[in-house]
């Protein structure tokens, strides 16, 4: 019984000892570090305030101011105009086409022709009764000039005549002709006796057409 009352029996706590306990030191201060400075930040522009439009009215309409009443017009008749009759101006007419030449005929061309180898014939004499022998060559343009002059030289005078209407034939191409007439030939020499003699025959011409006039291409005389 008695290790069981010992058992119970509560365990006396030990004395606190005389040393006092160390005193607690401070905690070292820390180090703070300075706030970053802030970045100002502009404050936003205040809005301005929507004013309300004025609401717009109607002008006022001004009422219709009365006319006042027309003077009467005293109306006269007007006098009557007298008409003026202004002339019609005719149409300007043209004039008709002028009327081309109508071809010539076949005799119209033959007689031209003949009218200009007679127009040649005409040269050719006078050119001998001048005893010319540079107009003989402007209508006969193959003549022997040093042989005509000659003979031209040994005569005083010298005539020649067509004692008939020469015949002319035209070539068929109309291009080239013959002339065929009586002649008598009165000359005189440059000297001796210088008496006339005169001397009858034939002469025959063939001329051939240049441009608008007809030359001399061969003379044949036959005279007795």
């Amino acid at each position: 019984q008695q290790s069981a009352t010992e058992a119970i029996e509560p365990r006396t706590k030990p004395e606190p000892s005389e040393t006092p306990p160390p005193e607690p030191r401070p905690a070292p201060p820390r180090e703070v570090e300075p706030p970053a400075p802030r970045e100002r930040v502009a404050a936003p522009a205040p809005k301005p305030k929507e004013v309300p439009e004025p609401e717009k009215r109607a002008a006022p309409v001004p009422s219709p101011v009365p006319e006042p009443p027309a003077a009467p017009v005293e109306t006269r008749p007007a006098p009557a105009e007298r008409a003026i009759e202004v002339p019609e101006e005719s149409p300007a007419r043209t004039p008709p086409p002028a009327p081309q030449p109508a071809a010539p005929s076949p005799a119209e061309i033959r007689a031209r022709e003949v009218e200009r180898i007679r127009d040649a014939l005409a040269a050719f004499k006078a050119a001998y009764d001048g005893r010319d022998a540079s107009a003989l060559a402007r209508v006969w343009p193959s003549a022997p000039l040093q042989q005509l002059q000659w003979q031209f030289d040994q005569l005083a005078a010298q005539r020649l005549d067509y004692t008939s209407p020469p015949d002319v034939t035209l070539g068929p191409d109309g291009r080239t002709a013959t002339a065929r007439c009586s002649v008598e030939i009165a000359s005189t020499p440059a000297v001796g006796r210088r008496k006339t003699s005169t001397r009858r025959g034939s002469l025959e011409l063939a001329l051939q057409k240049s441009v608008e006039s007809w030359a001399i291409t061969r003379v044949d005389w036959a005279i007795r």
